[in-house]
């Protein structure tokens, strides 16, 4: 990061264009995201249509750190998936108040065994 961008960075969450922040060491591994196959989604749309008639399935990329960023890199296509249902503010995971209702982690569950028995099943 350089030029505008960091002057505007550092300006407006410092409050002191005197102060310099910029990025330290290897960004790692990069890679471009797997496809979502229909052999991919397939299978999740099925069980969450089961579970949850209706309820769109919704792709997101999220930003934690996992290992799929080696994975996808060395060419071995690596997904994230949850089932897991939370309130309307958010999981608050990692935080002081993680939670989740007991309802969503049982559900969740069973979501993330079929489609993993169906994934196990594939001949694909």
């Amino acid at each position: 990061m350089g030029g505008r961008a960091s002057k505007l960075l550092n300006s407006v969450t410092l409050g002191d264009d005197q102060i310099t922040v910029a990025p330290a060491g290897d960004p790692g591994m990069q890679s471009p995201p797997p496809p979502l196959s229909p052999a991919i989604m397939g299978p999740v749309r099925k069980i969450a249509n089961e579970l949850w008639p209706n309820v769109p399935v919704v792709p997101i990329m999220g930003t934690s750190a996992t290992d799929g960023r080696f994975l996808n890199a060395a060419g071995i296509p690596t997904y994230g998936l949850s089932g897991m249902f939370h309130d309307a503010e958010g999981s608050h995971a990692h935080g002081l108040n993680e939670r989740i209702r007991v309802s969503s982690l049982l559900d969740g569950r069973r979501f993330l065994y079929e489609v993993v028995k169906l994934y196990g099943n594939s001949s694909d």
